[in-house]
């Protein structure tokens, strides 16, 4: 059965090359350096998931969702991540990644 959240899901693009990691900052913070897992589209937008790499004060071991966007300029790199402020948001997009993952990695909810 397909999940409610489906009809505005186009699917899920893992990373490129497995282990793949960026440095994120998060406004004014300390730089964190991240695996980039991938990139789900839902309704329109583009989302990359993250996962902290190494041990972080007070860490979850949760995912970080960011919106991709366009920040205006000419080239094909001109884009930026921000983070989301709508939970529900938040929530759905990560279970659009669990629904194309679960395969891949064990969730905890």
């Amino acid at each position: 059965m397909k999940s409610p959240i489906a009809e505005h899901c186009n699917g899920f693009e893992p990373a490129g090359k497995e282990g793949f990691k960026v440095s994120v900052r998060i406004e004014d913070g300390p730089a964190i350096e991240m695996e980039y897992l991938g990139m789900v589209k839902y309704d329109a937008q583009d989302y990359g998931i993250f996962f902290p790499c190494g041990i972080i004060e007070g860490d979850s071991g949760e995912l970080l969702i960011m919106r991709l966007v366009d920040d205006g300029g000419e080239g094909e790199d001109d884009f930026t991540f921000q983070t989301l402020d709508d939970p529900q948001l938040t929530r759905e997009v990560y279970e659009v990644f669990k629904e194309h993952t679960s395969d891949k990695y064990d969730f905890m909810d």
